[in-house]
C-alpha cells in the first residue's frame, strides 16, 4: 500500500503549462501509486477542508469552490 503525501508550491498556472496530476510539471518525480478522485478547488484548503473532502464520496457543480473533478 502506498502512502500519499501532500506537496504544495506556489506556481503560475496562467495557461503557460499543462496541469499534471501525479508528477512534476516536467513529468519527472512521478507518483509511484494510484491517483483517484481528483478535485480542483478555487481556494487553498485547510486541513479540516481536506479531511471533509476526502470523506465526501461525490461532488457536483453545486459544491462550493469546485472547479473540476474526476472520479475514477
Amino acid at each position: 500500500m502506498t502512502t500519499a503525501t501532500n506537496s504544495t508550491a506556489n506556481q503560475d498556472l496562467s495557461n503557460l503549462v499543462n496541469i499534471v496530476i501525479g508528477a512534476a510539471s516536467d513529468f519527472s518525480n512521478k507518483f509511484p501509486g494510484s491517483v483517484d478522485e481528483i478535485r480542483i478547488y478555487n481556494y487553498a484548503m485547510s486541513a479540516t477542508d481536506v479531511s471533509t473532502d476526502k470523506n465526501t464520496s461525490s461532488v457536483s457543480s453545486a459544491t462550493t469552490g469546485l472547479l473540476a473533478a474526476w472520479d475514477f
